[in-house]
């Protein structure tokens, strides 16, 4: 009766920190997944501002080049 009752109590126990391993393996993946996510979307958001920043030079070095063309068009027909 006492073999038994350890052994259930063994068995138990290693069951008991089977889970707890997993459960904590789970938890550490689940959460080295959100730190990778999170890295991800702040790189995109990075990547975003610098392209809207990209966009707006090039729409003032557009604007300034149309500028430039109607002056040199008003100078031609002046002359």
């Amino acid at each position: 009766m006492d073999k038994l009752l350890l052994n259930g109590v063994g068995t138990l126990g290693s069951v008991f920190s089977t889970y707890t391993v997993g459960l904590f393996s789970l938890i550490l993946i689940g959460v080295s997944l959100l730190i990778i996510l999170y890295r991800i979307l702040k790189w995109i958001i990075k990547v975003n501002e610098n392209t809207l920043y990209l966009k707006e030079v090039l729409q003032t070095y557009k604007q300034l080049q149309e500028e430039k063309e109607k002056e040199t068009k008003k100078t031609s027909k002046n002359q």
